[in-house]
C-alpha cells in the first residue's frame, strides 16, 4: 500500500492481538504492572491519515481492508490527527454488540450512512503505535498512553464521535465488576512495559477478561448490602443440586442487578428463594465454582430441580 510504505512500513500494518486470560485472571488482577481498560464489543479498526482499515486483509489482493467511506463522520475527526500517525481502536455503539457494527461496516457505503442517520457510530482510540511518521511501536504501553493521551487532548478533545478509553490503574476488580454488571464484555490487562508487536499475540502484553460463560442456578440466600445498598439486598447466594444426594450445594454468590431489580428482592425475599436464574461469569472452576459471577435474569421457564452439578 502507497501511503503505508509512504511512512516506512516494511508490509501491511496489522494490530497487535491479546491472548485470554483464562485462569491467569485473577493473578493478573491483583498484579501492579498491569492496568485495566474497557473492553468493548465492537470491531477493531485501525487508522492512518483518517482512512480506517479493518485488521483483515482483502482476498484479491492482500491489502487491509478499507471501510472510510462507510463511516465520514469519523474520517473527518480523525484526519485533524498529525500525518503519520496510526490510531489503533474499536469501532462499538454504546450499549449495543458487535452485531450492530457489522451492520454498519459490513454494509455498502450508501446503505452504511442511511443506516447511522439518526446514530452515528464511534470510534474509542487506545493505543499509537506510530506517531508523525515515528515508528513507537517499541516504546513501553504506559510511554504511548502519555502520548495518545497528549495528542487526544491537542487534536480530539472536541470530537463528538471519538472517545478515549478509561483506564483504571487503581482497583481493577472493582471495575471488572463494574463492567460486567452493566452489562459490557469485559476489560482488557495491559502491561504498562509491554510494547506494540503489530500481527502478533504475545505473551505478557495484553489479555481479554470477559465473561465467556452462563449458568442456571439456584436462589439460596441473600447477603445485605453496603455502602450506597445499605438497608438492601446486595448480593444472591446460589448454588445447584448434588445428582447423588439431591442436597442443594452453595457455589457462590453474585451481584449484578438493577435497582428496581434490587429493592424488589429487598421487599419480597421469600419469592424468590429457590426460583431459578441465570448467570454468567468468566469461567468455571474445576470445582464447580464461578469467577466474577453476575446476574443476568430470573429463569421463569425452568425449574430448581433441573440445576444439577454435572460430575
Amino acid at each position: 500500500m502507497e501511503l503505508l510504505e509512504k511512512y516506512g512500513w516494511d508490509a501491511n500494518f496489522l494490530p497487535m492481538n491479546a491472548k485470554d486470560a483464562g485462569g491467569k485472571a485473577d493473578k493478573l488482577l491483583d498484579d501492579p504492572h498491569y492496568v485495566a481498560e474497557h473492553k468493548f464489543d465492537g470491531s477493531r479498526y485501525w487508522s492512518l491519515d483518517g482512512r480506517l482499515f479493518s485488521r483483515r486483509l482483502s482476498v484479491k489482493d492482500g491489502q487491509p481492508i478499507e471501510k472510510t467511506e462507510n463511516v465520514p463522520h469519523l474520517s473527518t475527526e480523525l484526519r485533524k490527527l498529525p500525518a503519520g500517525t496510526i490510531i489503533d481502536g474499536e469501532i462499538y455503539y454504546p450499549n449495543s454488540n458487535s452485531m450492530q457494527v457489522t451492520s454498519i461496516m459490513g454494509a455498502l457505503p450508501a446503505k452504511a450512512i442511511e443506516r447511522q442517520a439518526l446514530n452515528p457510530i464511534r470510534y474509542a482510540v487506545f493505543d499509537m503505535p506510530r506517531y508523525m511518521g515515528k515508528d513507537i511501536s517499541q516504546k513501553p504501553w504506559e510511554e504511548r498512553r502519555a502520548m495518545l493521551e497528549d495528542v487526544y487532548k491537542t487534536y480530539l478533545h472536541n470530537s463528538k464521535h471519538v472517545d478515549l478509553t478509561t483506564v483504571v490503574r487503581g482497583d481493577k476488580r472493582k471495575f471488572l465488576d463494574e463492567m460486567l454488571s452493566t452489562g459490557q464484555e469485559g476489560i482488557m490487562l495491559k502491561n504498562i512495559k509491554s510494547t506494540y508487536d503489530p500481527d502478533k499475540r504475545p505473551e505478557h502484553h495484553w489479555y481479554k477478561v470477559k465473561k465467556n460463560l452462563t449458568d442456571d442456578v439456584v436462589v439460596m440466600d441473600y447477603l445485605p448490602g453496603k455502602g450506597k445498598y445499605e438497608g438492601m439486598m446486595g448480593s444472591v447466594i446460589f448454588g445447584k443440586y448434588d445428582r447423588r444426594g439431591g442436597k442443594l450445594v452453595q457455589l457462590g454468590r453474585c451481584s449484578g442487578f438493577t435497582d428496581a431489580q434490587r429493592l424488589e428482592i429487598t421487599k419480597h425475599p421469600q419469592k424468590y428463594l429457590g426460583k431459578v436464574i441465570e448467570i454468567s461469569a468468566m469461567e468455571g472452576t474445576e470445582a464447580g465454582f464461578y469467577r466474577h459471577p453476575q446476574f443476568k435474569q430470573l429463569r421463569v421457564d425452568k425449574g430448581p430441580e433441573q440445576c444439577i452439578i454435572k460430575e
